[in-house]
């Protein structure tokens, strides 16, 4: 595959999990799905093991992040 090809992870008809293009992967949208009613570490965990399962197809891993932007919602007790 040359380095301008686009390759999709995780595709479906109307979007992909993620995509590398030009020796760089994008991800966005990763949220919790399975942990549905667990707590915040629940949620955190599930999501980072998704997104190592996507970068490690993609042949890469968190080490060599670019950037990050973490979104969270709800009310602090």
């Amino acid at each position: 595959m040359g380095q301008n090809d686009i390759t999709r992870i995780g595709a479906t008809p109307r979007l992909s999990m993620a995509l590398a293009h030009g020796g760089v992967v994008h991800l966005s949208g990763q949220v919790a799905i399975a942990a549905g009613g667990g707590d915040v570490a629940d949620q955190t965990r599930e999501t980072l093991g998704r997104i190592d399962t996507l970068l490690a197809e993609a042949g890469t891993d968190r080490s060599r992040l670019l950037s990050v932007q973490l979104l969270l919602s709800g009310t602090v007790s």
